[in-house]
């Protein structure tokens, strides 16, 4: 139950070389292990793009945990835990890609 108490908001920092963008979420949690740490996620602001809410309301997904079921295993594909829907939009625990050409 990482955010059952209090309300709690996000904001993700981003850099690249010398780029910078950020987002903010007005509201934040992570439910507990009986929803498999189900991601909610508040209203979006910020530079970075709004890559998150494409993930908001799904369940964390591991290696050996992928609670997407799809046939293509993301956490394992992607190397990272995540909230994974058909892989992913934003995946901030995956490798970083510095191709400016990648997607």
């Amino acid at each position: 139950q990482i955010t059952s108490s209090g309300s709690y908001e996000l904001r993700v920092d981003l850099r690249a070389g010398e780029e910078t963008a950020y987002a903010f979420y007005d509201d934040f949690r992570v439910e507990a292990e009986k929803e498999q740490f189900r991601l909610r996620l508040g209203q979006y602001r910020g530079t970075a793009g709004d890559s998150m809410s494409y993930h908001n309301n799904m369940m964390f997904s591991t290696r050996d945990r992928d609670t997407q079921r799809r046939i293509l295993p993301c956490a394992m594909s992607y190397r990272g835990a995540w909230w994974y829907r058909n892989c992913h939009y934003a995946n901030l625990n995956g490798l970083y890609n510095n191709n400016k050409d990648h997607q």
